[in-house]
């Protein structure tokens, strides 16, 4: 069995928001509540989607950031106008709902299709393939679209899964917590998942989060959006 572990071989999407520069976008950053109570798993494809045009110019479709190259970070106003663009055409948000993971898919499959990008993606594995696809999808430079889902049964609902941060001597201390939230899994490794969520770099601990998914949520939210490749008409 290949080892569960892995990370992306090139550095994440910065996004420069005046004289900060985020990790990742973030749906904090939006002018209305409704985007910033909804439009987490539109962030992440977005940051999905920007992270595979960088190395693949030829995958990248005509509303691509007119002034980024790929090179240091983008621009926050080209981001959001990239950000209104899948919205509008591929990635619809409900306000205060946002999106299933299935609806996810499928939105990144039509773009994938109308924009010629050999790729197909579909929500959901087995828990027990978990971490070996997310092993695999890193090790192939694709960052991991993850879920920490909702609260299952509902009268859980007030039960989260923890975020940390690594300190400057290696170690971690719990930073943030939520639920019913998608993320960029950007590292793996026997204990920890290093992510970007709201555009700041964390990480989760890998026990953690299978208690989550085991007693408070399930594995159908608590999953991952699986991508490889696919073959391309000509």
């Amino acid at each position: 069995m290949k080892p569960e572990k892995a990370s992306l071989k090139r550095a994440y999407v910065n996004v420069r928001a005046g004289r900060q520069v985020l990790f990742g976008g973030s749906q904090m950053r939006g002018a209305k509540k409704t985007f910033q109570a909804s439009a987490c798993g539109l962030i992440s494809a977005v940051d999905f989607l920007l992270y595979l045009g960088r190395q693949h110019p030829e995958w990248r479709g005509p509303k691509w950031p007119p002034g980024w190259d790929g090179e240091g970070p983008i621009d926050e106003d080209e981001y959001f106008r990239f950000v209104k663009h899948l919205q509008h055409w591929y990635l619809p948000v409900i306000p205060y709902i946002g999106m299933t993971g299935f609806r996810l898919a499928i939105g990144l499959n039509w773009y994938f299709r109308k924009n010629r990008i050999p790729l197909r993606c579909r929500w959901g594995v087995f828990a027990r393939n978990f971490y070996a696809r997310m092993a695999d999808m890193l090790a192939k430079d694709l960052p991991v679209i993850l879920a920490v889902g909702p609260n299952f049964p509902p009268r859980f609902h007030k039960v989260n899964c923890s975020f940390y941060v690594q300190r400057s001597d290696g170690t971690y201390r719990k930073s943030t917590q939520t639920n019913a939230h998608f993320i960029n899994a950007v590292s793996l490794d026997d204990e920890w998942i290093g992510i970007s969520s709201w555009g700041q770099p964390y990480f989760i601990r890998r026990e953690e989060y299978e208690t989550y998914r085991r007693k408070a949520s399930n594995a159908l939210f608590c999953s991952l959006l699986y991508v490889r490749e696919r073959k391309v008409r000509q």
